[in-house]
């Protein structure tokens, strides 16, 4: 965090982890994509006749699209957003925050009041992040042989819910009644668990290295990726069911529903929505091609979600794109929801009645009363801005990047000094 600036200071550059404070975020409505990759798309669990979905990005920007294809923006974080859920019946949603480093935070905002709820930071990576059913928990999953921690969903008090440990798992689920727990983990299994008492029920073999796992079916069945292939398994026994070669897939599932569905790169020739139903409880149908789609021109789809036949889809560019699971024979188009129209704010920094603030080319003066910004300086390369006296220290979080000075009215940067190890944080006292 930025501290005011002093008349006798001391600059200190501390290469330590920090837990950023900020208790609340502010919106902005409009249809600015994310800066970046987008990491994550989740339904709000609001009913697919509303069709909100939430997106997460690297930018550390979490955005509400409503149906009217609007988007409510968030920055909760200076951190890559990796994971994100929804709490069912409930306005929470949980993100996982990292710098695929030391830094690994989960945090729970309440998007109605735009509040952080709590957050928690853990030693090692969360390798999979869900409420249960009923929203009672919050489900972490570390890369860690204890594996699971749950988290009272409304405070984030730890709770012993598993006496047994799990390892580590990239998916997790619970019953309707929340008393039986289940997990994949990647090495090749599939558990559960009692959670009245703690203990593991049963564990089966399953196809090991499944990404985006997802279950469908009511749970009963897993679907995941492997090689361009399509896993679909029995989450009762972890037998494989089905595998369907598929180029570059993203499963698009609904654990309610009976149907699987998936998009499928097919490169210049665009991408096609497939659908797979379960004829029983123990087999499913070879996949459909219900819709097309142009390819895109300088861009890839790289995640999405659905909730009924709503689906949200988002892109290494950062924009977002609508469609649905209606088959349609015509081939269609992206058109994105989203837009780049405005340059991401790096870091902001108080002075007095005025503050800077820090973008990618530029520096910014503005002033708390009139609004009116003024251009101060060129960006040189830098990410984080600190109010220094009446000077201003420009510098770069986990990085070496010398540390600068730079004298607004002159507009010339001189080096303070250059760290010998990445630095994570600067400060002004007085």
């Amino acid at each position: 965090m930025v501290q005011n600036s002093r008349r006798k200071s001391v600059l200190l550059a501390a290469g330590v982890m920090l837990l950023s404070l900020s208790l609340s975020a502010q919106s902005h409505i409009s249809t600015q994509s994310h800066q970046g990759i987008v990491t994550a798309v989740v339904p709000s669990n609001s009913g697919d006749a509303k069709k909100t979905f939430f997106s997460a990005g690297a930018d550390g920007f979490l955005i509400k699209w409503s149906d009217d294809d609007q988007g409510e923006h968030y920055q909760i974080s200076d951190l890559p957003v990796k994971f994100a859920a929804v709490s069912p019946g409930q306005n929470l949603i949980a993100v996982y925050e990292t710098d695929s480093g030391l830094m690994n935070r989960v945090s729970v905002w309440d998007f109605n009041t735009l509040t952080r709820r709590y957050a928690r930071r853990f030693s090692d990576s969360v390798t999979s992040l869900s409420f249960s059913a009923g929203g009672t928990y919050l489900i972490v999953g570390t890369a860690t042989v204890t594996g699971a921690v749950f988290l009272r969903a409304d405070d984030g008090t730890v709770v012993d819910k598993i006496s047994d440990t799990t390892g580590i798992f990239s998916f997790a689920s619970t019953s309707s009644t929340e008393k039986t727990f289940f997990t994949y983990s990647p090495a090749g299994s599939i558990a559960y668990f009692n959670l009245q008492t703690g203990k593991l029920k049963g564990k089966f073999q399953a196809e090991p290295g499944l990404s985006q796992v997802a279950t469908f079916g009511s749970d009963l069945f897993l679907a995941g990726v492997k090689n361009n292939t399509v896993y679909v398994l029995s989450a009762l026994s972890g037998s494989t069911v089905g595998t369907f070669p598929s180029n570059k897939p993203i499963i698009l599932a609904d654990k309610t529903d009976k149907n699987l569905y998936f998009l499928e790169n097919n490169g210049r020739n665009g991408y096609a929505l497939k659908e797979l139903s379960s004829t029983d409880t123990k087999s499913v149908s070879a996949p459909q091609q219900v819709r097309t789609f142009r390819a895109l021109q300088g861009d890839v789809i790289c995640c999405g979600a659905r909730e009924g036949t709503a689906v949200m889809l988002g892109s290494q560019s950062g924009d977002l794109f609508r469609t649905d699971c209606s088959p349609e024979a015509a081939m269609l188009s992206f058109y994105p929801l989203s837009q780049n129209v405005y340059d991401k704010i790096y870091d902001m920094a108080p002075s007095g009645e005025d503050f800077y603030f820090l973008t990618q080319n530029a520096l910014y003066k503005s002033s708390y009363d009139s609004g009116i910004v003024t251009r101060i300086a060129d960006n040189p390369g830098q990410t984080q801005v600190t109010a220094y006296g009446g000077s201003i220290v420009l510098w770069s979080r986990g990085t070496r990047n010398p540390v600068q000075l730079l004298d607004p009215a002159g507009k010339s940067t001189s080096v303070l000094f250059t760290p010998k190890s990445n630095v994570q944080n600067v400060r002004v006292f007085f």
